[in-house]
């Protein structure tokens, strides 16, 4: 029955290429679920009304808290009170209107020390373009800001030190004239 034949094939053919384009999709998302495991930086994938759905370790180890502890809450589990009403009114409206936000967020630690992370918030929209999730990337930058500040001291301090200079020479300069006027009438008397 060589006229079966020929579709059999075929359509045996087409479950082969199936189920090695399955197996291609299958392989390239555990690579993403891999690498987002595997990031430096703390990732954070929220539904639309900002529930936290996923965290990575990176997160975990940054705040301090367990993925149990997190998932089904908001971030405002480590809002830190440093920013107002206004600034979070702000990132609602942008990511809502489905931009991209960026800024800098003073968090607060299970343990109640703050860190400071630049963080992006991107939305994520579903084939009709619905904001179906939010995915959240935030970098650690507590050092860097520390650091930041130091040399902003010590330059004020340079600054400082010169105006301390230039001030003690003047003096110098104008006592400088005085002594040597001072002499003069000391050896005139």
């Amino acid at each position: 029955r060589l006229t079966r034949l020929v579709p059999a094939v075929r359509r045996a053919m087409k479950e082969v290429e199936a189920r090695a384009a399955h197996h291609v999709v299958e392989q390239e998302t555990i690579l993403q679920a891999m690498a987002l495991k595997a990031a430096a930086n703390a990732i954070v994938i929220t539904n639309p009304r900002g529930i936290i759905l996923w965290v990575n370790p990176a997160f975990t180890a940054l705040t301090g808290y367990s993925e149990p502890e997190v998932i089904g809450r908001t971030p405002r589990l480590v809002k830190s009170g440093v920013h107002d009403p206004a600034f979070y009114e702000a990132l609602w409206r942008t990511i809502l209107a489905g931009e991209t936000w960026r800024g800098e967020f003073t968090n607060r630690r299970k343990d109640g020390s703050t860190y400071v992370g630049e963080s992006i918030i991107t939305p994520v929209r579903a084939g009709g373009g619905k904001i179906t999730h939010f995915i959240g990337i935030m970098n650690d930058v507590t050092d860097r800001k520390r650091l930041e500040e130091q040399f902003i001291e010590a330059q004020k301090m340079e600054v400082i030190g010169r105006l301390a200079g230039g001030v003690a020479n003047d003096f110098n300069n104008i006592l400088g004239v005085i002594m040597g006027y001072s002499d003069l009438l000391t050896h005139d008397l």
